[in-house]
C-alpha cells in the first residue's frame, strides 16, 4: 500500500519549530525554577551559617569572659601566694627569734649586763651579731665567750673586740664589745611537712612519709624514727635511752585491701572479733568515732600481754590505740603501742602523728 503526504513541506518546518519553542520555554521555566530553588536553599544555608555565626560568636564572648576571669583567678592565686609565704616567714620567725633569744639568754653568765645588740645577715644564712656590754669582772667577760662558743650550741666565732675599764657611780667596771654569729636559720626552723602532692614517688622525707600509690603521709616529732617495712607501709620506732627499757614505743601503718565495700566502723567490728584470740588477756579499754584531719575514723584502745625481752619469763602488759579508716575499698590502721605504765608519757607525740595523718 502506497501512503501519498500531501502537506506540504512549510508545514512539517513550522510544526519542528513550535516543537523547539516549547522545549526552549518548557527548559527555560525548569532552569529558572531549579535557580529559584538554589537561591532558596542558597539562603537557607546563609541563614544558618549566619545562626551558627552568631553563636560561635556568642560562645566566643562567654569564653573571653571565663578566660579573662581565670586570668584574674591566677592573679588572685599569685598574690595569695606571695601573702601566705610572708605569712609564712612571719611565723618562722616567730619560732626562730624566740629560740635564739632564750638560747643566748642563758649563755649571759651573773655580772653581766648588756647595753646593745644588734645584728645583721649575712651571706649563706649566717647572722653576725654585735653586743655592747658592763661587767663587773673581766673573768665574767671570758664566762660569756665561752658559752657562746660551745659546740652543740646556737651560736659560734664569738670574739672580744674591745674591754675597757671604766667608772659608774664610782664603782670599777669594765665595758665591753663582742661579736659572734647564730649558726644557719634553716637549721634551726623546725621541719616542715611535705605534702603528697610534692612528691614524685613514695619515701621518707625528712620527718614525713609520703605513700603515692595510696595517697597517704603522716609526720612525726624529733626522736622517731621511720623505716620502709616489707610487711607495712612504715615503721616508726622511738629512739632508745637506755638498753634496759623494756619495751620501745613503736606506730605503724598498714593497708588493706577489701574485697567488700565496708565503712570504717564496720571494719573495725569484723577484725576486733579476733582479738580475743590474737591478743594474750586482751581487754579493751574504748572504742569511738574520732576525726583526724577531716577524716571520720574510728579508734580502739586495749590492753594485752606479751613476753619481755629483758626479763625471763615474765609478762608486760601493752597498750595499743588503733586508728581505722575506710576509703575505696582500702582500710588504712595506725597503731601506736607502748607498755601500760607509760603510755600517757608518748601520747602526746602519738597525737601529734595521728593528728598529721593524711588520706587524699
Amino acid at each position: 500500500m502506497i501512503e501519498i503526504n500531501l502537506l506540504p513541506e512549510s508545514y512539517f518546518k513550522a510544526k519542528r519549530k513550535k516543537q523547539i519553542i516549547a522545549a526552549v520555554i518548557g527548559g527555560g521555566i525548569l532552569l529558572a525554577i531549579c535557580l529559584v530553588v538554589l537561591y532558596l536553599f542558597t539562603l537557607m544555608n546563609i541563614a544558618s551559617l549566619n545562626s551558627k555565626i552568631e553563636k560561635v560568636e556568642k560562645e566566643r564572648k562567654e569564653f573571653d569572659k571565663i578566660l579573662t576571669e581565670i586570668d584574674n583567678i591566677k592573679k588572685t592565686k599569685a598574690v595569695v601566694k606571695e601573702r601566705l609565704d610572708a605569712i609564712n616567714e612571719l611565723l618562722d620567725s616567730q619560732v626562730v627569734w624566740p629560740l635564739l633569744l632564750y638560747n643566748f639568754n642563758k649563755t649571759i653568765p651573773n655580772n653581766v649586763w648588756l647595753t646593745s645588740l644588734t645584728n645583721k645577715i649575712e651571706a649563706g644564712g649566717f647572722r653576725t651579731w654585735t653586743v655592747d656590754g658592763i661587767s663587773l669582772f673581766k673573768e665574767a667577760v671570758a664566762d660569756f665567750i665561752s658559752n657562746l662558743n660551745q659546740p652543740n650550741g646556737l651560736f659560734r666565732n664569738a670574739n672580744l673586740v674591745t674591754l675597757v675599764e671604766t667608772t659608774i657611780s664610782g664603782k670599777v667596771v669594765y665595758s665591753f664589745k663582742l661579736t659572734f654569729q647564730s649558726i644557719e636559720e634553716a637549721k634551726i626552723k623546725p621541719p616542715k611537712e611535705v605534702g603528697i602532692n610534692d612528691v614524685s614517688k613514695t619515701g621518707i622525707y625528712g620527718n614525713t612519709y609520703v605513700n603515692t600509690e595510696y595517697k597517704c603521709s603522716l609526720f612525726v616529732p624529733e626522736g622517731w624514727l621511720m623505716k620502709e617495712d616489707p610487711s607495712k607501709l612504715v615503721l616508726i620506732t622511738k629512739e632508745k635511752k637506755g638498753v634496759s627499757e623494756k619495751f620501745t614505743p613503736v606506730v605503724d601503718l598498714v593497708v588493706v585491701k577489701l574485697k567488700n565495700t565496708l565503712t570504717s566502723e564496720e571494719y573495725l567490728n569484723s577484725v576486733r572479733k579476733n582479738f580475743g584470740k590474737l591478743f594474750k588477756n586482751y581487754k579493751e579499754i574504748s572504742k569511738r568515732k574520732i576525726a583526724v584531719n577531716n577524716l571520720e575514723c574510728f579508734e580502739i584502745v586495749f590492753n594485752w600481754q606479751t613476753k619481755s625481752n629483758v626479763e625471763r619469763n615474765t609478762l608486760i602488759t601493752l597498750r595499743q590505740k588503733q586508728i581505722y579508716y575506710v576509703k575505696d575499698k582500702y582500710a588504712y590502721v595506725l597503731t601506736f603501742t607502748d607498755v601500760d605504765e607509760r603510755f600517757r608519757d608518748n601520747l602526746d607525740d602519738f597525737n601529734i602523728i595521728m593528728n598529721s595523718f593524711k588520706v587524699l
